[in-house]
């Protein structure tokens, strides 16, 4: 029986990124190979799209979700209808690197039967030269059992983005078969990320570009900081307690959990300068930040974000106060 890769691309709203991207995986040489798009309500469909490139040899399964649940409730959906050896992420609006970067990697993985592959992702730079994208980078060579999650996070936890790896199926069934009940909108690869470097009994770098990312233009708008500081801030509250409970070591979990208290200190802090589009150090929430965030927190969320900004405050403080003594 032939081995296969699945990939899941979930979508929403973006047709003409989508007609791309699927053109990157028909030119591939890789032939064993289904890919998963979860449309996530969109209110322009791709069925048309997807039943051209049908036409044109790709095998496509298409879910569409009954209403919006954004990208993480995508991928796992896609996670638990696909069903190959290995499997990869892709966002509508990038492509495959080059015409046999699938084959390479996908064959690299198969020989080296290890958990997770980690490749390399590619993007223009102002001079318009394909390079690699600094945190895209693998953290390691080879590692194996606790050693994966560990020297992810001594390493700052970079390298979250979850395109940037195959998965095995043993490991990605796994994940896509527990009951995810964080509130996650906007930091799902971070997410993603703890579940599959925790399950991975073996990890493998390598130097294969693969994915070829195309950032997002133009500024993030105040909603999707927003979101982001409330995913961080959901993640701080109740990520590491999760993990405790699925074993993680204590030292592992304290490191994590400083990790994502940094985390939801930034993105707070972003969200609440975004609108003079500055720094500063006083962080303060005006009216329009607070309206954004009563669409995503409850009132004692909205409040122990406050305090965390204040400690922050506080911290930065007392730093100062002992640099004057």
């Amino acid at each position: 029986m032939s081995k296969l890769l699945s990939i899941v691309v979930p979508y929403y709203n973006q047709p003409e990124n989508l007609q791309d991207l699927l053109d990157s995986l028909h030119a591939q040489s890789l032939r064993q190979m289904e890919i998963i798009i979860v449309d996530d309500c969109s209110e322009k469909s791709p069925e048309h799209i997807i039943h051209a490139m049908r036409e044109k040899g790709l095998t496509i399964h298409y879910i569409r979700q009954p209403k919006r649940r954004y990208t993480l409730q995508a991928r796992l959906a896609g996670m638990k209808k696909a069903q190959g050896d290995y499997l990869a992420f892709m966002d509508s609006d990038d492509k495959a690197y080059l015409p046999n970067s699938y084959e390479k990697i996908f064959q690299f993985a198969l020989e080296k039967q290890t958990d997770i592959v980690h490749f390399f992702t590619m993007q223009k730079n102002a001079l318009g030269f394909d390079v690699p994208r600094p945190e895209s980078m693998p953290f390691a060579n080879e590692l194996s059992g606790n050693d994966i999650f560990a020297v992810w996070l001594e390493k700052g936890c970079v390298a979250h983005s979850v395109w940037n790896k195959l998965y095995s199926k043993k490991v990605y069934k796994k994940i896509a078969e527990l009951e995810h009940t964080v509130h996650i909108f906007r930091i799902e690869d971070f997410y993603l990320t703890c579940w599959f470097l925790f399950f991975a009994e073996s990890y493998c770098s390598c130097n294969i570009p693969v994915y070829c990312y195309n950032p997002p233009k133009g500024k993030k708008n105040l909603e999707k900081i927003a979101g982001r500081a409330e995913d961080a801030w959901q993640m701080y509250k109740e990520l590491p307690g999760i993990f405790a409970r699925h074993g993680l070591k204590d030292e592992y979990v304290r490191k994590l959990r400083d990790y994502i208290h940094t985390l939801a200190l930034l993105s707070h802090g972003t969200a609440h300068v975004h609108l003079k589009d500055k720094h500063e150090d006083n962080l303060k929430y005006d009216e329009d930040i607070v309206n954004i965030y009563k669409k995503y927190s409850t009132a004692d969320d909205l409040i122990a974000c406050l305090a965390l900004a204040a400690s922050h405050n506080a911290q930065k403080i007392l730093k100062l106060h002992q640099l004057n003594q």
